[in-house]
This record gives structure tokens, sequence and C-alpha cells, in this order.
């Protein structure tokens, strides 16, 4: 066989970066693990286009496409938003709008809350009560909202609770009923939806805590390593019915949340994860890495994540 030679030029924008191999088996992924080591922090080198013999190429973010492609095509269609009154929800519904969806339902306790989207956007915004502690009222916004193409789930709750905190089981009761269950009561009501509209995507924000606990933040860290846990079986459970599932990892993002943490100084744009959501969707990217920290995690991350959990094994392998 020939020895695979490598490519690696002066990095300039708009540089196709190409590695030269055989064959495309177990080598040539072995190739590309190495090429994304040398590619830590791409998104330093804008424009640059990563391929490889397999034809998969390097989202913006640096991250691979999946091998089970998630590509979703927005246009035209309609989404419901947790949490859209504020922060990160808020910047993600108006994301939505700008890009071609036809309305989004902004699911919140209050819907009142929502008055200035909807003096924004007229009939794209539609209000509808939820509460991710509340199975009935979720069942009745499925109800409501069986339009629906699109479900983004972005509410959730954060405890700065140690694990020896003297309320931890407390919070941690609390974050897991919110986070957890919130997850699976939502998708439970939505999956019949989206599977009624051709399969559609389901979009869970989960965070860069999922895969690294802060000890001042450990039972929100833990809550969120168990909602990840979810989402990764929903990955391969809502696939059958055709519904595209993405895992959102935010670090710190500048929100109300992020505030009352005392993240303020670290935290960057919430604009970063609803632009980073809206190129998943065109990528098909399942792990979303949307901000500096998230980018660092998530390199670290990536070999792991391809080799274990987006590979197809399952419990007899």
């Amino acid at each position: 066989m020939q020895k695979n030679r490598p490519v690696f030029e002066k990095l300039e924008s708009n540089t196709i970066l190409s590695y030269d191999v055989q064959s495309e088996d177990s080598r040539a992924q072995s190739v590309e693990r190495r090429i994304r080591a040398q590619l830590r922090l791409r998104s330093e080198v804008p424009g640059l286009d990563v391929r490889f013999p397999s034809g998969h190429k390097l989202d913006k973010y640096g991250f691979k496409r999946s091998a089970r492609m998630n590509q979703y095509n927005i246009t035209g269609k309609n989404a419901l938003v947790t949490g859209a009154n504020r922060g990160i929800g808020k910047v993600i519904t108006e994301a939505l709008i700008a890009n071609g969806v036809g309305k989004v339902y902004a699911a919140v306790r209050t819907p009142s809350t929502v008055a200035p989207l909807v003096a924004e956007h007229g009939d794209k915004i539609v209000p509808v009560e939820f509460d991710l502690a509340k199975s009935d009222l979720i069942k009745i916004a499925a109800e409501k909202a069986r339009d629906t193409h699109i479900v983004i789930n972005n509410a959730g709750v954060l405890r700065t609770a140690t694990a020896l905190s003297a309320d931890a089981i407390k919070e941690l009761t609390f974050e897991i009923d919110m986070n957890v269950f919130g997850l699976i009561r939502t998708v439970q009501a939505f999956a019949p939806v989206l599977k009624a509209n051709g399969g559609g995507a389901f979009v869970q924000l989960n965070s860069v805590v999922s895969m690294k606990c802060f000890p001042n933040f450990a039972t929100y860290c833990a809550s969120k390593a168990a909602s990840y846990s979810i989402t990764q079986a929903l990955r391969t459970e809502l696939a059958e019915q055709g519904t595209a599932v993405f895992s959102v990892h935010p670090g710190p993002i500048a929100t109300d949340m992020s505030d009352h943490a005392g993240l303020a100084s670290m935290a960057e744009p919430p604009s970063l994860v609803a632009d980073a959501i809206l190129d998943a969707f065109k990528t098909g990217t399942f792990h979303v890495f949307p901000d500096a920290m998230a980018r660092q995690i998530g390199t670290a991350y990536l070999s792991f994540a391809e080799s274990v959990i987006e590979a197809d094994i399952n419990e007899g392998s």
C-alpha cells in the first residue's frame, strides 16, 4: 500500500486541507483524528475547509459531521421553543424567524411575557403556556402546537449547590425534576407530533457541565449529565421515526442564569448558541459546541464522542 502523505501547508482563509490516503478503512479514520488534533483551534482560520477521503468535512466550528446525517431544512417549518421569553430562548426564537421558520410557539410559564416578541413579529409568534414540571400542561401545549416540526428544549434551572451543601439533595431533586424529568415529559408529549409531521428535529440544550463537573455547581452538573445521557438515547430512539436530534453544550452565556451563578465576567453572547444550532441543522452535527469554552472542551472530547457516543454500539457489542 502506498504510504499516506499528509499535506500541512500554511493555513490561510478559504484553503482546502486534504489528506491523501489510498483506502477508506480504519486507517483513514485514524488519519482524520490526527488531522483534527492539528486543528484544535480551527476557528482561528476562517473559511478553512478540511476534507477527508470518506467525503466528510468539518463544520465551521471544527467538528465533523456525524456519520448518521442529521441535516434538517428549517425553511417554512414551525418550531416550539421552551423558555422563549428571555435569554438564549429569546435569541433562538428571533434567529429562527430571521432564517425562514414559519412560526414559533413560544412555550413559557407566563404567556404575557412573550408580548414584546409578538409586537415585533406578529402572528409568527404564538404564546403557549408551558412548565417543565407539569405533564398535563405540556400535553396541552403539544395539542395546541400539533403542527410543530422542530422542538428546542431550552428551558432549565440552575442551583449553586456543592455535593457537601446542606441542601444538596433538595437542590438536586429540583434540578433533576426540571432538567431531566422535564426533558422526558417534553419529548414524550412531542415525539408523536414530530412523527406525524414527517420526523422533524429535536434540540436539547445541555451544557459543557454535562461532560465536566465544576464543584461549586455539582448538583446542576449532575442534572445536566443526566439530561445529556437521555439525549443520547433519544438520538437513537427518535431516528426510527426520522427525527434528527441535536445536543447543544454551551459554556457560560450572558443570561440571567449566568449572572445569578456569578459567571457574568466570562459569559459570551447568546447569539453564539443560536448561530451554532442553525449551523447544526445544516451540517447534521449531533454535538454542538457554540462558544470558546465549549469548543475547548468539545475538541478534547471529540475523539471519545465519535468513537463511543456516536458509534453504533449496542448493549450486546
